[in-house]
């Protein structure tokens, strides 16, 4: 059976799917200048492996939310477990990506249970 389907550009992912979100320290360039940002970007069930197993990232936190969380009513929004910060380029897309890769592998799900996080 199919979950209430909430998201029409992603009828397959439903309010209470799992999902990882990331925050990560990102630079850009302004006037010659590197500037330290703060970004929200979902985490791929591959990526949050290599974070479990110590491999070095931008991220500094990386927090087990739903769908729901993420994607309130389809808008793109920084749920209340993680700090202030931008939410990255194409948020909703990679979020229904990155999602999707957690259906697939269920057991990524464990590494960080929902509603808790990991720094």
């Amino acid at each position: 059976m199919l979950p209430l389907c909430s998201y029409p550009e992603a009828p397959d992912l439903g309010n209470e799917d799992y999902l990882v979100l990331g925050l990560a320290t990102c630079f850009v360039k302004e006037e010659g200048e590197l500037q330290q940002v703060e970004v929200i970007e979902p985490i791929p069930s591959a990526a949050l492996e290599a974070i479990v197993l110590g491999i070095p990232t931008s991220y500094r936190m990386a927090c087990a939310v739903t769908l729901a969380e993420a994607l309130p009513n389809g808008v793109p929004t920084v749920p209340s477990s993680l700090p202030a910060a931008h939410l990255c380029d194409e948020f909703s897309q990679r979020v229904f990506a990155a999602t999707r890769t957690y259906k697939r592998r269920p057991s990524a799900q464990e590494l960080i249970p929902l509603g808790t996080h990991r720094e």
